[in-house]
């Protein structure tokens, strides 16, 4: 009979699946408080500690979990992989060996062991792991590994049989790809090579050794311009990787060190790494709950992700009504789930903050709008393009208006107005040209439908839209 799972434990486990790390630390801190023996509790408080980068509480809740009980495989293996990330291999080592020795099915805890074992140089061990790990569960990386151990072994049949098996499991497994690009070149197939490795590249565009490999056998296949070339990705990608290897070695010594999380968090975006953006922010919070920039870029990342109730929740945890930034974007976020009230308060208080902040203006000229306040809703328009730093939106919203009333000279004023501001607002393109179209003017209506179409970013919801009004004006039919 299969023991039910710990409640708790299947929440945190949640919790930590949509990277909710801060939420999961005090959900098991609560239950462990009320039973300190309990082994899922410990192992999974060292999963949530690990996943913060806390490494020592991490090692202390698994070591608890093994006091508790020695044949928890589970607790023995993760206690390996910190120990790993510490330094210290071979305590690592012996610590996945005890999971291994528990569970003689625990497919992932051989391929820890073999990875480990290579690490202290102990060859025949890693490979034996391996060997168990492939036929204790098709894992690619497990093939992938047991392939990379055979060509460094020289044993080039077994890592073609490997590698294969691997990209059996997953055909587009870029680094199995680029492992069986350094087997091509170990047996002198360049040219083999360069065909893998650039599928390797091509799939994983961030990673630096597929494209040192490929200048490496694009120079042995002859191709020495082609090899500088991906030379020079290589040095443009390390330099990278390299600057985030630096401040991941930081925030080992000293994991609550929220500046360099935020840098670290910077490069990530720029790589557009959210799974890793997400988690050291959520590191962050937990090390500083307070920390308003954490929360506000963690509350921008679930709403680009089109979640705006967990970016509102975000911000809701804790509360910052002294700090202009946090309630403009509480407002933004309730505006945008239509919850009118609730968005003027915020950006009320917004402005009461910053008299001057042009966008919480804007945005209460919206919150007017939508509540058919029409008069004050202009006064709102009017008074953020006032501002030191006006937002096309501002004299977009204001055109709108006009047209509503008719007002057809006015309206195409803000429009001007509005690229004036903003020259790549496309969607003032695709206004004038509808309003250009009602008035008769087919010339100018073409004129800012195909500008409309020929700019940088077209809405492809609107392209439609405007593919049709440039077919109808230049060809002089009136409007149905």
């Amino acid at each position: 009979m299969v023991a039910e799972r710990d409640p708790v434990v299947a929440r945190a486990d949640s919790l930590l699946g949509h990277q909710q790390f801060s939420e999961a630390l005090q959900l098991l801190q609560g239950a462990l408080s009320v039973n300190e023996r309990s082994v899922d509790l410990h192992v999974a408080m060292g999963n949530t500690h690990a996943h913060l980068g806390v490494l020592d509480s991490a090692i202390a809740h698994y070591r608890a979990a093994v006091a508790i009980d020695s044949q928890c495989a589970d607790a023995w293996h993760n206690l390996g992989i910190i120990l790993a990330d510490k330094g210290q291999h071979h305590e690592a080592v012996d610590a996945v060996q005890l999971a291994v020795d528990e569970d003689t099915a625990f497919a992932a805890g051989y391929e820890t062991l073999g990875l480990l074992a290579i690490k202290v140089g102990d060859y025949p061990r890693a490979e034996a792991a391996l060997i168990r790990s492939t036929r204790a569960g098709r894992s690619a990386s497990s093939f992938r590994t047991l392939g990379q151990l055979q060509t460094r072994l020289g044993n080039y049949s077994g890592a073609r049989h490997s590698l294969a098996q691997a990209l059996d499991v997953d055909s587009v497994d870029a680094e199995a790809l680029r492992l069986l690009g350094l087997l091509h070149m170990a047996t002198g197939h360049s040219d083999s090579a360069v065909h893998v490795l650039q599928r390797s590249t091509d799939l994983d565009p961030l990673g630096t050794e597929g494209f040192y490999n490929l200048a490496g056998a694009l120079r042995a296949a002859g191709d020495e311009q082609a090899a500088k070339d991906a030379m020079a990705r290589f040095v443009e990608v390390q330099k990278g990787a390299a600057d985030i290897a630096r401040i991941r070695r930081l925030l080992d010594a000293d994991p609550g060190d929220i500046e360099a999380r935020l840098r670290l968090v910077h490069l990530y975006r720029q790589r557009g790494d959210e799974e890793q953006m997400g988690r050291h922010l959520q590191a962050a919070l937990a090390h500083a709950p307070d920390q308003i920039e954490a929360r506000l870029q963690l509350s921008r990342l679930y709403e680009g992700r089109r979640d705006p109730r967990a970016a509102l929740s975000t911000l809701q945890q804790r509360p910052a009504r002294t700090d202009a930034r946090w309630n403009f974007a509480v407002g933004y976020l309730q505006l945008t789930l239509r919850d009118l009230h609730s968005a003027r308060i915020h950006l009320e208080q917004t402005l009461a903050l910053k008299p001057d902040h042009a966008q919480a203006l804007n945005n209460l000229g919206n919150v007017n709008l939508l509540e058919n306040r029409y008069d004050d809703a202009r006064v709102r328009f009017k008074q953020a393009l006032a501002t030191p730093a006006p937002p096309a939106e501002a004299a977009m919203n204001l055109a709108t208006l006009f047209v509503h009333d008719g007002e057809t000279d006015s309206a195409m004023a803000y429009y001007q107005q509005a690229l004036r501001i903003d020259s790549s607002a496309s969607r003032v393109h695709l206004a004038m040209g509808a309003l250009y179209e009602q008035s008769g003017d087919h010339s100018r209506a073409a004129e800012a439908y195909d500008r409309y179409l020929q700019s940088d970013t077209p809405d492809p919801r609107h392209t439609q839209q405007a593919r049709q009004g440039l077919a109808r004006t230049r060809q002089g039919r009136p409007t149905q």
